[in-house]
Formats: structure tokens, C-alpha cells, sequence
């Protein structure tokens, strides 16, 4: 398997993954890595490699979603190396406009972050009783993702 990327950026993920981020911790699950192990159609198939209590398991999801919440988490993506030569891309770094220095990064991801601040702002202005909705909806999501997830790693529902 090959390294895909590693995100350090905090900031950059929907509230509902910093909620499941958070909920995995306090429950003590670990997320080690995320693995694209194929490529069937147009769909990348993902799997998050968890271990809590020293019990290893693999949790299927969608791939944003598992992707995401390495990205939230700190942790590297990996894919199988036939993924990557069926749909991979070689974007030599050196003949790249976008990427010539690493201040450039650094700036595109300061750019991106502010953006992304903003929007947040943007949305706490909403009224009350939209936030009401959506935080009830996103509360009964959260459940279902817990269920799903505690289903999974300790072979029962909750």
C-alpha cells in the first residue's frame, strides 16, 4: 500500500465528524488508518480500521465519510496499489503552478481555513429555530452513526 496524504489542518470537516471524532474517543476507540481498498464503477470502496479495547475491527463507510474523518483525526489515508494505478494522476510537483513552495501551501490552506471561518459565521446567524432543527437532526444522525458503529466493534447494537 502506498501513503495517499496526511491532513494535520484542523478546522477543515463538518460538525457531524467532529462529533463522531469525539464520541470515538470518549468511547476509546482509536481509528488507525483509512484504506481504499477498491475502485468498482465510479465508487471508491473505503474501509476505517479501528481497534478499541485492544480488538482490532474494520467499519465500512462511505468513502467522504471514513475519508473525512481521517482528515479530522490526523490520520493517513492508504490505497492497495492497483487503486492507484487504475485512477491515479502523476502531478509532478516541480511543473505545478499551485504547489511551487511550501509558503504557497501554507497560504491556500490559511485562504481555505478563513473561508471556511466564515461560513461558520455565516451560519450562526441563522434564527433559532432553524438551529433547533438542524441540531435535533444532527443529534438523531449522530445516534444512528454510535449504533452503527458500537454495532460493529462489539458485535451487538446499542
Amino acid at each position: 500500500m502506498a501513503a495517499v496524504y496526511r491532513i494535520t489542518e484542523a478546522g477543515l470537516n463538518p460538525l457531524e465528524l467532529i462529533l463522531v471524532g469525539t464520541a470515538l474517543d470518549a468511547a476509546g476507540v482509536e481509528l488507525e488508518e483509512v484504506q481504499v481498498e477498491a475502485f468498482a464503477g465510479d465508487t471508491f470502496i473505503g474501509i476505517a480500521k479501528i481497534r478499541a479495547r485492544d480488538v482490532e475491527s474494520e467499519v465500512d463507510g462511505r468513502p467522504s465519510d471514513v475519508f473525512a474523518l481521517a482528515v479530522r483525526t490526523g490520520m493517513p489515508i492508504y490505497a492497495v496499489e492497483e487503486v492507484i494505478d487504475w485512477t491515479g494522476v502523476e502531478i509532478p510537483l516541480e511543473t505545478s503552478p499551485a504547489l511551487k513552495s511550501e509558503a504557497e501551501i501554507t497560504n491556500i490552506c490559511k485562504l481555505t481555513e478563513d473561508m471556511i471561518n466564515a461560513m461558520q459565521k455565516t451560519s450562526e446567524q441563522r434564527s433559532e429555530a432553524v438551529v433547533t432543527h438542524s441540531v435535533e437532526e444532527l443529534s438523531d444522525r449522530m445516534k444512528n452513526m454510535a449504533r452503527n458503529i458500537i454495532g460493529q466493534v462489539f458485535g451487538g447494537s446499542a
